[in-house]
């Protein structure tokens, strides 16, 4: 007799957005892929996966960010703090998620200036963690190979 398959986890997402972008110069979040800033890319890319709530972490362009977000069915954060950290854009975005619900099994975390992340780079994800025993999964690229992996 086989066990019953488990059920889909339920996954929120927080997609960190916050950089000051100072090497660029301008906001990279805002930078276009195919005519679609980054920052709605990631934003749509986890709603995508099935992800849900999605918050999104704004900090030092929040003005400028803001409006291309509108219409995207996402929660939007401003830390504060940004310039203190990734970490405090993560505190940030998972107190938001907590505040919207307290059943997830799972929370998808993702800067919002990687081209290549998508629904099936997010979706591949949250399977990796249902089949995982560790309670984590990992994207990785090996450049070397050209190729991106999973591990959990």
């Amino acid at each position: 007799m086989t066990a019953a398959p488990s059920p889909p986890l339920r996954v929120g997402a927080v997609i960190l957005a916050a950089g000051a972008s100072v090497r660029l110069g301008r906001p990279k979040q805002l930078l276009e892929i195919d005519g679609q800033p980054l920052v709605v890319r990631a934003a749509e890319a986890a709603l995508g996966a099935g992800a849900a709530p999605v918050v999104v972490v704004l900090g030092a362009n929040a003005e400028q960010i803001r409006p291309v977000l509108r219409g995207v069915d996402v929660g939007l954060v401003l830390n504060q703090d940004w310039n203190d950290g990734m970490a405090s854009s993560v505190r940030a975005g998972l107190h938001a998620l907590g505040q919207i619900t307290l059943r997830l099994d799972a929370v998808l975390l993702a800067v919002c200036d990687q081209p290549a992340f998508d629904a099936r780079a997010a979706r591949r994800l949250v399977e990796s963690l249902q089949a995982s025993t560790r309670g984590m999964a990992a994207a990785r690229y090996r450049s070397e190979e050209h190729t991106s992996e999973l591990q959990s």
